[in-house]
Formats: structure tokens, C-alpha cells, sequence
């Protein structure tokens, strides 16, 4: 039979366990509501683009590894820097890395950095290209390029490739014939340096949730 003492140490680590369980709770309910969800993917999308393109140019200091301060970002847009570590680690981000009070995009640099491989995956299922209409001639001809970008990206979802050919104007969605050229980036995204056109294909635009048809 058990001492009231025993059951009484019992009892502490149980209220003690629920308690951390609450404040964890808690910590993370204030995660996701530090910054307001209509001002969310303004924010990140301003981010995005200091760390992939003009930060040096805003004063805010980017290394060769695509890394600045948080601190430095959070300085230059004005917002404080739990807004952009709440953006940051968001499961719908996957565009950033935080690492010791420096934060990078993972991809879709102009600025000349080298981002190196920081997930390890399976080769996906399938990989996609969204684009427009208007430069299917030219993919065609000469595949899909980085243009201004550095690499090219993809996507294992075709839905966003389609979301990301809206954006260009009268959507695309290509279909990546594999290879082992793709390199993963961040959770659904690869890039590649080139795709060459023998391994791409026209992809119905109208997706239904079934999947795509060739």
C-alpha cells in the first residue's frame, strides 16, 4: 500500500505536468497571434524579399550563407523581432531558417549567396513549374531558366505551381520528368539550375483534388 507521501509526490507532478503543458499552450497561442493574420503574409513577403534581394541594399547586412540578424531585419521593418520569428517558424512557412539570432530564406535568391542542402528527403513523388501562357514558347524551346532568379524552383504540390503561374498572369502547370538534378530547399520545395525541355509536360491547369491529369 502506497504512503500518503507517495501519493502526495504523485499529485505535485501531475498538477506540475499539466501546468507546463497549459503555459506551453499558452507560449504558443501567443506565437501565432503576435503578429495579426491580415498583416501575416504582407509581412512575410516583406521579409522574403530584403533577405532574397535587396537587404544589403536597406542596410541590412546579408552574409554568403544568405544569413542576417534578426535583429537587423527587425530594425529595418520595423517590427519587432518576434513578429518575424512568429512568421518564421508558422508550419506554412517554409521559406525560412532561423539559427542563432540570424535568420535566411531558403530560396529564390537574386543576391549572391550559396544555400546549402538543409533537409534530407526522398525523391518526391512529383515535381511541378508554375508559369504563364504568354512564355510557354520559350520554355519550350529552351526550358525553364532562372531568369533573374538564381535557380529554379519546384514544387511537389501542383496546386501551388498552378497558384504561382496565377501570379505571371494566365496560368501553366508543368510536370518535371525526375532526374537527380533537383535539389530539396525547404519542405515541398527543390531547385535546379535548368530544366531542359525534353523533360517537361503540360499538366491539365484545372486540378482537381484527385490530383493532376497528364
Amino acid at each position: 500500500m502506497r504512503s500518503d507521501s507517495e501519493c502526495c509526490t504523485d499529485l505535485i507532478q501531475n498538477l506540475a505536468r499539466e501546468l507546463l503543458q497549459a503555459l506551453s499552450r499558452i507560449e504558443q497561442n501567443e506565437a501565432n497571434e503576435s503578429v495579426p493574420s491580415h498583416d501575416h503574409r504582407r509581412l512575410s513577403k516583406t521579409m522574403a524579399y530584403q533577405l532574397r534581394h535587396s537587404g544589403p541594399s536597406n542596410g541590412i547586412p546579408v552574409d554568403n550563407t544568405g544569413f542576417a540578424s534578426m535583429e537587423d531585419l527587425a530594425r529595418s521593418l520595423k517590427v519587432d523581432s518576434s513578429h518575424l520569428l512568429a512568421i518564421a517558424e508558422h508550419p506554412g512557412e517554409p521559406r525560412f531558417e532561423v539559427r542563432d539570432g540570424r535568420i535566411r530564406a531558403l530560396y529564390g535568391h537574386t543576391l549572391d549567396v550559396v544555400i546549402e542542402a538543409g533537409i534530407k528527403l526522398g525523391a518526391p513523388t512529383a515535381l511541378y513549374h508554375g508559369s504563364s501562357w504568354s512564355v510557354l514558347d520559350r520554355i519550350v524551346r529552351d526550358g525553364v531558366i532562372p531568369m533573374e532568379r538564381r535557380m529554379v524552383h519546384l514544387t511537389n504540390v501542383a496546386e501551388e505551381a498552378m497558384a504561382v503561374g496565377e501570379r505571371k498572369g494566365a496560368p501553366v502547370v508543368l510536370a518535371i520528368e525526375q532526374s537527380n538534378d533537383e535539389t530539396p530547399v525547404a519542405e515541398g520545395i527543390w531547385v535546379s539550375a535548368h530544366v531542359l525541355p525534353h523533360r517537361l509536360s503540360i499538366i491539365n491547369p484545372f486540378i482537381e483534388e484527385a490530383g493532376a491529369s497528364r
